[in-house]
């Protein structure tokens, strides 16, 4: 999901408008020369990592344990066993999950998403998905959710590395979930007394958080890989979703949250230099700066760093905003 593709372009000049088409046309066009061959790469590699691993976890349990025991904490021993179930593109550490967040959705897969499925995972199941995982965990930095976690039991159950004999994994029809009980919507709260308003605010940010949740993963990790490692505090988020009810943003859009980064810079909140794209800086000189000089227009259009931008900005006294 891209969460700096400025999606938006109403009320933008039209040199930048133009200039976004060209680009997004010249990227559409790699891409489709491009997509064939890396799908194709992609099940090459899932294969290979399946005819490598399979094996290994497919050994009875008291096997299985000792293999961990000697690996746990030597990367090049663990990468000996390492599966790349969900296909991440590199072995670099990008992230630090904290390991309470990461038990919390390896318990709730196993007691509440499989379960849900009709799957039951019996204690010798659950230690095979979690040395799957928390392999990949120390050697890729792979973050733990739910949707991780489908992949590695998917990955494991697809070639039969549970062993039903001692009933490491069962299946039951899935038992339909009681529906939620209704909640209180907005348009039900009668905003004309203080009880009213309070209960709408608490009521906002709920689904706020509820909704950003997602994708606030997804951001925070597009923001971790896209602009070095930054991180935003959980001040920065709770400031954040006050930005999502104050221009009332689509908490489920990835342009919502591009437009929350270029706001954070605009407010003084987070670095305009670091956090800045090349897109965000071309336009700041489109709108700001004289075009109808030919040197400018030239460096504004034909610039591929960020640095080249920021340094003309501050020749013409133009703040970063």
């Amino acid at each position: 999901m891209d969460f700096t593709n400025n999606s938006d372009l109403r009320g933008r000049s039209k040199g930048f408008r133009q200039h976004v088409a060209q680009e997004q046309a010249e990227q559409k066009s790699r891409l489709d020369q491009s997509l064939a061959p890396i799908l194709a790469e992609r099940q090459r590699l899932a294969a290979q990592y399946a005819a490598l691993q399979a094996p290994t976890y497919r050994k009875p349990l008291p096997e299985l344990k000792r293999l961990w025991t000697k690996a746990n904490g030597n990367i090049e021993a663990l990468s000996a066993l390492y599966w790349n179930c969900t296909m991440k593109p590199d072995l670099e550490r990008t992230t630090l999950q904290p390991p309470e967040e990461a038990e919390a959705a390896l318990q709730k897969f196993v007691t509440e998403v499989l379960p849900a499925q009709g799957w039951v995972l019996g204690v010798g199941g659950v230690y095979r998905l979690t040395m799957a995982i928390a392999v990949a965990v120390q050697v890729a930095g792979e973050v733990v959710t739910t949707e991780t976690c489908q992949a590695f039991f998917d990955m494991l159950r697809r070639y039969e590395c549970f062993d039903l004999s001692v009933g490491e994994i069962s299946f039951t029809e899935p038992q339909p979930q009681p529906e939620p009980a209704p909640k209180v919507s907005l348009e039900e709260i009668d905003s004309r007394t203080p009880e009213g308003r309070m209960l709408e605010r608490q009521l906002v940010t709920e689904q706020a958080q509820e909704h950003c949740l997602p994708l606030q993963r997804l951001w925070f990790q597009s923001l971790a890989d896209n602009y070095d490692g930054f991180k935003p505090t959980r001040a920065d988020w709770e400031f954040i979703i006050t930005l999502f009810q104050r221009h009332n943003l689509d908490p489920n859009s990835a342009a919502s949250y591009d437009r929350v980064r270029r706001l954070m810079c605009k407010l003084g909140k987070w670095d305009a230099r670091r956090l800045l794209t090349l897109s965000d800086l071309q336009e700041q000189c489109v709108d700001r700066l004289d075009m109808s000089n030919r040197d400018t227009r030239h460096v504004v259009f034909n610039a591929n760093e960020k640095q080249v931008l920021i340094d003309l900005l501050d020749k013409h006294g133009v703040p970063l905003t």
